[in-house]
């Protein structure tokens, strides 16, 4: 039997259930190479709509994710993007893992362990960084993303209108990973997730992500902050 002050966390999928996510992913880049420098700024803004299709037995659940409206702005010009013509369709497990997907979402569901949760319970996920479009030649053809580890802690339970959510800590303190030919990349992550956990939907969240990437004379330092909320 589960405790009194534990809790289970999941996704309840419900049938032709539609929710938008408004997501908003902002870059800062600074680019070296020789004697050559850059920066770069980028700003990416969506509404997401997500449609439950069907359920999957014995756990899992077909989604389909369109783009209804947005925008790009980069170094301060700004460009409407079109609505999107295709769905994107994900099949997922209740606890957020992914099992296949049609193409790369532009966020990353939370994922959960299937065992009750008290204050302090910590677990561990994975993460994926995309090399920047400005990235020096050194790295251009080799990698093109950086998978690393992170920790998810539960922190306790927080009111968010009339829902009670678990509020959840994401942080990847500093890893170092091998990123291509003679190359080095140093990560470091953290933010919060919102999950109402009795009707068991994300409510959202903010992840900011530092990569510092060398090779030779060149030189990336990037900061990414992406902040997906649920529209009401």
């Amino acid at each position: 039997m589960p405790e009194k002050d534990t809790i289970r966390l999941a996704y309840q999928p419900r049938k032709d259930e539609v929710m938008e996510y408004h997501v908003v992913t902002s870059s800062l880049q600074h680019v070296r190479e020789g004697d050559r420098a850059a920066t770069h700024e980028y700003c990416l803004e969506m509404l997401i709509e997500e449609r439950i299709v069907r359920e999957v037995p014995p756990d899992a659940f077909d989604a389909e994710f369109s783009i209804r409206e947005g925008s790009v702005t980069k170094n301060s010009m700004t460009t409407p993007l079109r609505p999107a013509e295709q769905t994107l369709t994900v099949t997922m497990r209740k606890n957020g893992e992914i099992i296949a997907s049609s193409v790369r979402l532009p966020f990353v569901y939370p994922s959960f362990p299937e065992r009750d949760l008290s204050p302090g319970d910590s677990w561990r996920g994975s993460g994926e960084v995309l090399f920047p479009a400005g990235a020096p030649s050194e790295l251009r053809g080799k990698k093109r993303s950086l998978t690393f580890d992170y920790e998810y802690t539960y922190e306790g339970l927080l009111p968010i209108g009339d829902l009670e959510c678990a509020v959840i800590a994401v942080s990847c303190p500093g890893t170092s990973l091998p990123a291509g030919d003679n190359a080095h990349a140093k990560i470091t992550a953290g933010g919060k997730v919102f999950f109402a956990h009795r009707q068991g939907r994300l409510l959202g969240f903010h992840m900011t992500t530092a990569t510092v990437i060398d090779s030779g004379d060149a030189h990336v330092e990037s900061r990414v902050t992406t902040k997906l909320e649920l529209a009401v």
